[in-house]
């Protein structure tokens, strides 16, 4: 039995399946020391190992060696488990929240050393696989930089080598776009004239959910929101990029601001974000597969706020995936502004080109997602602004911005 085999059962199996039956932790600490050591030995229930095997695992979400630290202790943060394998080489783990889940397997951590020292570390994603590629910063996150990896041939693990470096170095899937960073902007936002800031609800675990609006009283209103899914930061950045770009002072937005209003949720899921998840609240449950049912805080503190905000025009949800991705109805179903979609894919494609997000408009009436339920309710364009993985982020960056002033024409009804 494998390590990874052993980790997975401690996530989803029962304690008996390894031979251990006193509590999740030590049955993650005996499976790690016993089915790596000797396979599944004759250990009584969980026996004590031997001192140097316990130093070498540890759990996360903080692991301690002689000479480096890796910890996943912050907002955003996930680590799961550790190895030492040798000398500088080390073994991460990165397990989700719960199961069954997509496999977005997110991770975040930070390596602090004394002196600087090369390291080898391999990446294990139990229940999922290598998706994002590694990002590293150097200056507590201010600037981020791709980290070549080696993707073993399942896919299951990753190897890595991060800079030499004394002090703290973070390595994450996505540059981190914490909390803290939202209130940050949102105090920027708010900084703005017309720009008014609300709390609508709380999150499962008691977390602010906020809002911001801005635009003409009364007049027909673009909704936006973000950060159903945690993992998904390149959708974060262009809904920043998008919002900043309607409240500039040119005359596009100006006309755009006297004649609509502008209502988004910039992080619906802030648990999650808050706790490192790959997908799900705090209650196990994917927030943008509850737009119906509304078993969660989060999804009907939006269905709440979205009732009260008068004549919606479109809705826009940002989101990421692998390729840059416009999700639709398709051209023929009834409702208001049913070309908006259409309009809007054809004149990214005219600005962009080759770049521009691919459209796809099969619409699944019967998934319970924000794109449909807000279609269905309100007969109104509902769109999933989804950005690739991989996408560069000078590039999310100028699309978002594109997006955005197209969005602002057409709904003015002026060439786009």
């Amino acid at each position: 039995m494998t390590e990874l085999n052993c980790l997975e059962m401690s996530a989803g199996a029962s304690p008996g399946a390894c031979g251990c039956h006193h509590g999740r932790e030590c049955l993650l600490r005996f499976l790690t020391i016993t089915c790596l050591g000797a396979g599944l030995l004759a250990l009584s229930g969980c026996a004590s190992a031997p001192a140097e095997k316990v130093a070498a695992f540890q759990d996360g979400p903080v692991c301690h060696y002689e000479a480096v630290e890796f910890s996943g202790d912050f907002e955003g943060g996930r680590l799961s488990a550790c190895r030492q394998e040798g000398d500088r080489r080390f073994a991460l783990y990165f397990r989700p929240e719960d199961t069954p889940i997509n496999p977005s397997s997110w991770y975040a951590f930070a390596i602090e050393q004394a002196s600087p020292r090369e390291l080898e570390l391999s990446l294990n994603y139990v229940h999922g696989w290598h998706r994002y590629v590694p990002k590293v910063s150097l200056d507590d996150g201010e600037t981020w930089a791709e980290l070549e990896a080696t993707p073993s041939r399942e896919g299951k693990r990753a190897t890595i080598r991060p800079p030499a470096a004394a002090g703290r170095v973070l390595i994450a899937g996505q540059p981190l776009f914490n909390l803290d960073r939202y209130r940050s902007w949102m105090d920027e936002l708010e900084s703005h004239p017309g720009v008014e800031r609300q709390t609508i609800g709380a999150s499962e675990a008691g977390r602010e959910i906020e809002a911001i609006s801005f635009g003409a009283d009364g007049a027909p209103v673009l909704v936006l929101i973000g950060r159903q899914h945690p993992p998904e930061i390149p959708g974060a950045i262009a809904m920043q990029a998008f919002v900043n770009r309607l409240l500039e002072d040119d005359p596009l937005a100006v006309r755009f601001r006297q004649a609509f209003r502008v209502e988004l949720i910039p992080v619906l899921n802030p648990d999650g974000v808050a706790l490192g998840h790959w997908r799900h609240n705090t209650r196990g449950v994917d927030v943008n597969r509850d737009w119906g049912p509304f078993t969660q805080a989060e999804s009907r503190a939006a269905r709440d706020w979205m009732a009260q905000l008068g004549d919606l025009a479109v809705a826009i949800d940002f989101h990421g995936t692998r390729i840059d991705t416009l999700y639709t109805q398709p051209d023929d179903v009834p409702g208001e502004r049913a070309g908006f979609p259409r309009d809007l894919s054809e004149a990214l494609i005219r600005h962009l080109g080759a770049r521009a997000p691919k459209r796809d408009a099969a619409h699944n009436p019967d998934l319970p997602t924000s794109k449909t339920w807000i279609h269905t309710t309100y007969s109104i364009p509902a769109l999933t602004y989804e950005v690739g993985d991989a996408t560069p982020l000078p590039e999310i960056d100028e699309t978002a911005r594109v997006a955005a002033e197209v969005t602002m024409h057409l709904l003015l009804e002026e060439p786009a």
